[in-house]
């Protein structure tokens, strides 16, 4: 579940930049380097680590991410549900866009 609060922090902050006439969200490279790490994979790790050095990462901003991810964690599992039927609304329609959904990956028909 963690790995959702990180992707959904990163959804929340992104910010939108203009490409070309059209608007696109930007995640800020603290959450690209957590991420990245969290993803795994050696090349990943290293590409996160040369990205990091050469942009420092502020500490107070750190800190108040590791905060709100302590609270995303200690919330209750009908609100994580939430979080994520939440995700699942804004992303699949995006990927269905790309490709036909898998059988996993097609959205829950529940409300919280």
């Amino acid at each position: 579940m963690i790995w959702f609060a990180l992707a959904e922090s990163a959804l929340t902050t992104a910010r939108t930049l203009d490409y070309d006439d059209v608007p696109v969200r930007v995640i800020d490279p603290e959450h690209l380097v957590v991420l990245a790490f969290q993803a795994g994979g050696h090349k990943r790790r290293e590409r996160a680590l040369d990205r990091n050095r050469s942009t420092p990462v502020s500490p107070d901003l750190i800190a108040s991410k590791e905060a709100w991810h302590r609270h995303q964690a200690s919330l209750p599992i009908r609100e994580k549900v939430r979080i994520l039927l939440l995700l699942q609304r804004q992303d699949l329609p995006l990927l269905a866009k790309q490709r036909p959904l898998r059988a996993w990956e097609k959205p829950w028909p529940v409300e919280p």
